[in-house]
């Protein structure tokens, strides 16, 4: 996976109460729920990113008080996902 650099002002990271040792996760993940909330990436695709379950991502905006959204093309993904699964494709 090709990575990108970003500097952020010690001070973001001090208002967010994410340690500097974590900054790289944690950066991460703040980016990929706002692109889920925004409705700009899937919830497969959020998981995928953070390597993570549904179930773990149900927990994670559980956790952090966000609101979850499972659309059509959410149940569309995992339809396709479960249908190659069990058919080994």
């Amino acid at each position: 996976m090709q990575t990108i650099t970003v500097q952020l002002p010690a001070d973001i990271l001090q208002a967010a109460r994410v340690p500097t040792d974590q900054a790289t996760t944690e950066v991460k993940k703040m980016i990929v729920l706002f692109l889920y909330a925004r409705g700009t990436i899937s919830l497969g695709k959020a998981c995928e990113l953070l390597g993570i379950s549904q179930w773990e991502f149900f927990e994670l905006n559980k956790e952090l008080g966000l609101t979850m959204h499972y659309d059509l093309e959410d149940y569309r993904e995992d339809s396709d996902k479960l249908y190659r699964e069990v058919l080994g494709l």
